[in-house]
C-alpha cells in the first residue's frame, strides 16, 4: 500500500486519482452544455455562493497588502461586494468593488457572449493582437480598480 490509496483498495484508484477524475466529469459535464445552459449552471453557482458569503462573519480585512501597508490592492473590496450582493445590495457592492461585480458579471455572461458575432471577429484577429488587447485590458481594469480602492480608502 502506497501514501495515497485508500486502506483494502490498493487496487483502485488513489484518492487523488479519484479526485482528479471526478473533477475532469465535472469539467466534460460544464463544458457540454449549451451556452444559455452554461449561463444559467454559472448564475447558480455564483448565486449560491453569495448566498452562502452573506452569512459568513465579515472579518476586518482579508488583503495581506492592506493588512500590512494600509494601502489597498485593486482586488480589496471584492469579499465585501460578494456580501452585499448576496444581501441584495448592488450599489453598495458596486461602491466597494466594481471589479468584483464587473468580473461576477463578466463570468456569467461570458459562455453567451461566445457565440456571438463579435466573438467570431474576435477570434479572427491574430493571436498576438488578441494577447496585446487581452493584456491591456486587463491592466487597465487593475490600474482603474486601483485608483477607485485608493479614492474609496481616502489615500487620493
Amino acid at each position: 500500500m502506497t501514501w495515497n490509496t485508500c486502506p483494502g483498495l490498493a487496487a483502485e484508484a488513489s484518492w487523488c486519482e479519484r479526485m482528479v477524475m471526478s473533477l475532469g466529469a465535472m469539467t466534460a459535464w460544464w463544458q457540454g452544455l449549451r451556452p444559455v445552459q452554461n449561463a444559467l449552471a454559472r448564475l447558480t453557482a455564483v448565486t449560491l455562493g453569495l448566498l452562502a458569503l452573506a452569512w459568513l462573519p465579515r472579518p476586518h480585512t482579508v488583503c495581506p497588502l492592506l493588512m500590512l501597508t494600509g494601502v489597498p490592492c485593486p482586488f480589496c473590496g471584492g469579499t465585501h461586494a460578494g456580501i452585499d450582493l448576496g444581501q441584495g445590495h448592488p450599489v453598495a457592492a458596486l461602491r466597494a468593488s466594481p471589479l468584483a461585480v464587473c468580473g461576477a458579471a463578466a463570468m456569467i455572461i461570458m459562455p453567451v457572449l461566445r457565440t456571438t458575432g463579435l466573438a467570431g471577429q474576435w477570434r479572427q484577429l491574430p493571436a498576438k493582437t488578441r494577447s496585446t488587447v487581452s493584456v491591456i485590458g486587463i491592466v487597465a481594469a487593475l490600474a482603474g480598480s486601483e485608483v477607485w480602492q485608493l479614492g474609496r480608502f481616502g489615500l487620493l
